[in-house]
């Protein structure tokens, strides 16, 4: 089958490209026809790996950045609206997916909506109920709609008939566990206020005095740096609690790590908690909306009721005291994500997406 993903910026440092990236190579190597359609353009190559079969095409050479101005985004929108429409009509896939629900929108008033996959990568709510209801009028005239979460899945069901639920699969298999004796809690995200580093602190505070042989490892960049950095200054948790930056070598810090925290307060879903748990990690996490209940079970991690700062500590504590129960935690969950998360359980459940994509053309 000849696909085409249809992605904002496939050159952007971003879950969903790498995501997407991941997909096509996956297609790729079960004999699908691949190519990539990025509207946007801001780095020279792709972030992350492509097989080489995998074809890529720009629509514009521009940047798109949401810290651009309100009027800079609608002209970069409504010139590559254009250019996508006239390159779109002269593609010959069978079948397009979007990545996300701008990207969405070009395949609806392009006229392509009901040879095309709509995927949403992100919270349900992440938007005012009026584009909530628009964008749900928009994804009926899809084939499908794909979700991450069946807790998202049954918000979308409430008016849509034609929602499918397919998770994002394991980035990589690491060779070899994560040595739970280091006394190193890691987190890995953009430092920004959805990843709730700022409650993550407030939930550390205070127990390094009884615990000064471990510390905080916080990995990511964004635009609440100086902000973290002054309040670990200020809390005199410099010698505790550190953070790292970008890192090109995710799991060596995923196996050099003893306990994996997260504190969003909202998720799509979290590929760095995926990614951790497959690294036999245990991990703390808030029940945040969406997709940490999916992964963490009772004997798999530790989930805390969103922003419980308090609940937070004790979790974290708990993991810390206990070398039998992060022993027990940790093998749980990578057992747990491998079998569910693995390359191969994903592919499946696109292959019948794609076999049912193909009965419902021909008739």
């Amino acid at each position: 089958m000849k696909i085409s993903f249809i992605v904002v910026d496939i050159t952007a440092k971003a879950g969903t490209e790498r995501t997407t990236t991941l997909l096509a190579n996956t297609m790729v190597r079960k004999g699908h026809e691949v190519r990539i359609i990025s509207l946007f353009r801001q780095n020279i190559s792709p972030a992350f790996f492509l097989e080489k079969e995998v074809g890529i095409v720009y629509v514009t050479s521009e940047a798109y950045s949401i810290h651009s101005s309100p009027f800079k985004r609608l002209l970069r929108i409504i010139r590559s609206f254009f250019s996508f429409r006239e390159m779109i009509r002269k593609n010959d896939s069978s079948l397009f997916i979007g990545q996300n629900f701008l990207v969405n929108l070009y395949l609806y008033f392009s006229g392509f909506s009901k040879k095309s996959i709509a995927c949403e990568h992100n919270l349900y709510n992440i938007y005012p109920l009026p584009i909530l209801f628009f964008r749900e009028y928009v994804y009926k005239s899809f084939y499908k709609l794909v979700s991450l979460t069946e807790k998202d899945a049954d918000k979308f069901r409430r008016r849509l008939k034609n929602v499918e639920v397919i998770p994002n699969m394991l980035t990589f298999t690491p060779k070899g566990e994560a040595d739970l004796t280091l006394k190193r809690i890691l987190s890995i995200g953009r430092l920004s206020n959805q990843k709730g580093y700022d409650l993550l602190l407030e939930a550390v505070k205070y127990i390094w005095k009884d615990y000064p042989d471990w510390h905080l490892d916080i990995f990511g960049e964004g635009e609440m740096h100086a902000f973290l950095a002054e309040k670990i200054k200020m809390c005199n948790m410099e010698k505790y609690v550190f953070l790292k930056g970008y890192t090109q070598d995710v799991i060596s810090e995923y196996l050099s790590s003893s306990i994996y925290v997260m504190s969003s307060r909202f998720e799509g879903f979290p590929m760095s908690l995926l990614e951790a748990t497959s690294c036999g990690l245990p991990v703390v996490s808030f029940d945040c909306p969406e997709g940490p209940a999916d992964i963490i079970g009772e004997d798999r991690g530790i989930l805390v009721p969103p922003e419980d700062i308090s609940g937070l500590k004790t979790a974290l504590l708990k993991l810390m005291d206990s070398l039998d129960r992060r022993n027990e935690y940790g093998e749980n969950g990578r057992s747990f994500v491998f079998q569910n998360y693995n390359s191969e359980a994903v592919y499946k459940k696109w292959d019948m997406l794609f076999q049912s994509f193909v009965n419902s053309q021909s008739k």
